[in-house]
C-alpha cells in the first residue's frame, strides 16, 4: 500500500522539479537580456545624455534616441520566437520584452516616449500572438494610466520602490492571466508569474545601481565646468568653449562684465549680501540672455568678473545685447539685511574675434582691457573696440 502511494507520487515530484527548473531557466534567461539592455542603455545615455548645463529645450526629442534603442532590442528580442520555433522560449522573450518596457519606462524622463515604448510593445506582442489583441488594449491603455500617476506623483522611481515594483507586476501579471484566458498551459502560468516576479526585482535593484552611478557622473562633470554659488560655467568652461569655437573656425563675441565696488559690498554689507549679489547678478543676467539671445553663454571666469560668449555675433549686435544686460543689472533688486536695497552696476568691455587672432584667448584679452577701461572711466559704462 504504502509502496503504490510513493510510485503515484513520483510524478508529481518530478513535474514539481521541472517546473522549478523552467522558472529557474526563464529567470536566468530573462535576467541576463535585461540586465544586458539596462547596460548598454545607460552606455548610450552616458554619450548622448551628457547635458552637464541643462541646455537641452525639448528633452523628449533627445530621449528619442533611447526609444529606437528600445524599440530595437524589443524587436530583436521577439524575432527569436520565430527563429527558435519553441513555445517556451516565445513565452521567455515576452517575458524579456516586458520587463525591459517596464525598466525603460522607469529611467526615462519624459512621458510621450514612454507611451511610444508602450504602444510599440503593444504592436510587437499583438503581431507576434494575435489571439488575444483587444484585452492586450485594455491591458496596455491600464499600464499608459499608471505611468501618467507615476509621472505625476512617484518621481524619481529610485524614490518609490513599492509604487514602481508594482507598476512592474501590473503589466507582467496582467499580461500572463490574459494568456492563460485564450488557452495558455495552466502548468506554464506560475512559471512565467514567478519567473517575472523575480526578474523584475533583481532588474529594478540593478537599474537603481546603474542610475545613482549616472547622476554621479553627471554631477561630477557638473561640477567641474560650473561654477558651485552661481551655476553659471567657470573659466575651464569658458577656456574649453571659446578654443572650440576658434580652432573650428566659429567667430564669436567676448562681453566681459565686472561688478562695480563689489569689495565695498563686501566690506560694507558682509560676505552673505556679496553672494546674493553674485546669485542675483548671474540669475537676472541668464534670464535676460535666454530671453533675448539664446545662443549666449554666462561664465563667472573670477571673483565678480562674468563673461558672456555669443557665437557668429558682430560688435554692433554685441553692443546693443550689452545695453540690454546693463539695463537688467541696473534694475537688479538686492537687500541688505536691514531690508535696505544695495545699488549694483557692473563695468562692461566687448570684443570679437579679427582674422589677425592667432589664439582664442586674444579675444579675452582685448575684451578684459577694455572692462579695465570702463572701470578707469567712471564705472557702469560700456566699452567696446569697435
Amino acid at each position: 500500500m504504502m509502496s503504490s502511494t510513493l510510485r503515484g507520487a513520483e510524478p508529481r515530484l518530478g513535474e514539481r522539479d521541472l517546473m522549478v527548473a523552467i522558472t529557474g531557466f526563464a529567470w536566468v534567461v530573462m535576467t541576463l537580456f535585461s540586465v544586458a539592455f539596462i547596460a548598454l542603455l545607460q552606455q548610450l545615455m552616458h554619450w548622448v545624455d551628457w547635458d552637464v548645463e541643462d541646455t537641452v529645450t525639448w528633452p523628449w526629442r533627445h530621449e528619442l534616441a533611447y526609444t529606437a534603442f528600445f524599440a530595437l532590442s524589443s524587436t530583436v528580442i521577439l524575432s527569436l520566437v520565430n527563429i527558435l520555433s519553441e513555445p517556451l522560449v516565445g513565452l521567455t522573450m515576452t517575458n524579456c520584452v516586458l520587463l525591459i518596457l517596464s525598466t525603460y519606462n522607469n529611467v526615462i524622463l519624459t512621458l510621450r516616449n514612454k507611451v511610444v515604448a508602450t504602444a510599440w510593445t503593444l504592436a510587437l506582442v499583438s503581431i507576434y500572438f494575435p489571439g488575444f489583441s483587444w484585452p492586450l488594449v485594455v491591458l496596455f491603455t491600464g499600464y499608459v494610466f499608471l505611468l501618467w500617476a507615476e509621472q505625476r506623483w512617484f518621481l524619481p522611481f529610485d524614490a518609490h520602490p513599492t509604487v514602481t515594483v508594482l507598476v512592474q507586476f501590473y503589466l507582467g501579471v496582467g499580461y500572463w492571466l490574459l494568456a492563460d484566458n485564450v488557452g495558455m498551459d495552466t502548468r506554464t502560468l506560475p512559471v512565467m508569474l514567478i519567473s517575472f516576479a523575480m526578474s523584475a526585482v533583481t532588474c529594478y535593484v540593478f537599474t537603481v545601481l546603474l542610475h545613482n552611478d549616472h547622476v554621479r557622473s553627471l554631477d561630477s562633470a557638473k561640477n567641474a565646468r560650473t561654477d558651485g554659488l552661481t551655476g553659471a560655467r567657470n573659466w575651464m568652461s569658458f577656456r574649453d568653449d571659446t578654443g572650440t569655437w576658434f580652432d573650428g573656425g566659429t567667430s564669436f563675441l567676448v562681453i566681459a562684465f565686472d561688478i562695480d565696488h563689489f569689495k565695498r559690498i563686501n566690506d560694507t554689507y558682509g560676505h552673505l549680501v556679496g553672494n546674493h549679489v553674485l546669485t542675483g547678478f548671474c540669475g537676472s543676467l541668464q534670464a535676460t540672455l535666454s530671453a533675448v539671445e539664446p545662443a549666449a553663454r554666462l561664465y563667472r571666469t573670477g571673483g565678480e568678473e562674468f563673461m558672456v560668449v555669443v557665437p557668429d555675433m558682430d560688435a554692433t549686435a554685441g553692443r546693443q545685447l550689452a545695453k540690454r544686460c546693463q539695463k537688467t543689472i541696473r534694475e537688479l533688486q538686492v537687500l541688505d539685511d536691514d531690508g535696505q536695497p544695495v545699488h549694483v552696476t557692473a563695468s562692461i568691455g566687448i570684443s570679437a574675434t579679427t582674422a589677425a587672432d592667432e589664439r582664442a584667448n586674444a579675444v579675452y584679452r582685448r575684451a578684459d582691457s577694455l572692462l579695465y577701461r570702463a572701470k578707469q572711466g567712471g564705472r557702469n559704462r560700456i566699452v567696446g573696440d569697435d
